[in-house]
């Protein structure tokens, strides 16, 4: 017995219709519209970020990675971790 499934995808109609619906919601999301940035993540998984959170985002980031390099370098900040004997 093979186990047959009823795969059914959408239409192209469908599709574009879907389309629509988040081109809406996004517009409405960016413009600042707390319900659409809720419909955009609960209906389709799309997180909508303000351009404040974008900022802090990419100000975190930076810090990581500035603090990162530190680490490899050492606690001066120089490169050459070598130690010269004359």
């Amino acid at each position: 017995m093979s186990a047959t499934t009823n795969l059914e995808f959408p239409t192209k109609q469908e599709l574009t219709a879907r389309r629509h619906k988040i081109d809406i919601l996004l517009k409405k999301a960016v413009k600042g519209n707390l319900k659409a940035k809720e419909k955009l993540l609960d209906e389709y998984g799309i997180k909508v970020y303000s351009s404040s959170e974008v900022e802090e985002y990419k100000k975190s980031k930076l810090d990581r990675r500035i603090r990162k390099l530190s680490l490899r370098r050492g606690n001066n900040g120089s490169r050459n971790q070598t130690v010269r004997n004359k």
